[in-house]
């Protein structure tokens, strides 16, 4: 066989060969059906996302007065006497939990010297809660018994208050000012005099 008759062969067995790939391509995509798609590279393309943002419970607990002159008391003068101190309060939930705490008064602000007895926290007497816009729940009267001790604030050992639930009128928030009236008791007819003091501190809590 000549070398001309061997390539005309092969070149026949090829195209046969191709069209049997052809013949058998199209028939699998007539038996797939028009369901069949193709996707195509085009010049614009887009996507979508989604976004979301979660918020958290927040408060802020602020001292309005951070220094309250509760007045003088004479020589010879004793029994209770109050202080008033004003807090803000900024949550974002209507409901929030608050309680006090409060230390006794000590000469010259110095609580690790007890030469000088200090002037002590009265709590057989309530302290006395006022909510701007708002109401202690449960219609109590807006009054915290002490319950026991507290936690330092610096060195002055402190008493505290029981935990009162509040509720605010404005809408789904709670910004307002809270007045809180304590009472000592000076028992001592001869107290040395100078300057006594002490610390209070108002922790308040968002109600889940």
């Amino acid at each position: 066989m000549s070398a001309k008759t061997s390539m005309t062969i092969g070149l026949s067995n090829y195209t046969n060969y191709t069209k049997q790939r052809v013949l058998i391509l199209l028939l699998g995509l007539w038996l797939v059906g028009p369901d069949i798609t193709f996707a195509y590279a085009g010049s614009t393309s887009s996507a979508t996302a989604s976004v979301f943002v979660n918020v958290v419970p927040n408060i802020v607990v602020s001292a309005k007065t951070s220094i309250v002159n509760a007045g003088t008391m004479q020589t010879g003068q004793t029994g209770d006497f109050s202080a008033t101190f004003v807090f803000t309060l900024e949550a974002n939930a209507a409901r929030v939990k608050m309680f006090l705490e409060a230390s006794d008064l000590h000469k010259s602000d110095d609580p690790t010297k007890m030469e000088v007895s200090p002037i002590l926290l009265n709590t057989s007497k309530p302290a006395r809660f006022a909510a701007s816009a708002g109401k202690q729940t449960n219609g109590k009267p807006n009054e915290a018994i002490w319950a026991g001790a507290g936690n330092d604030i610096l060195s002055f050992k402190t008493k505290a208050t029981e935990a009162m639930e509040y509720e605010s009128s404005q809408k789904g928030y709670f910004n307002q000012d809270v007045t809180i009236s304590i009472t000592y008791i000076q028992p001592d007819p001869k107290k040395p005099i100078g300057q006594y003091s002490g610390r209070v501190r108002l922790t308040a809590f968002i109600i889940p």
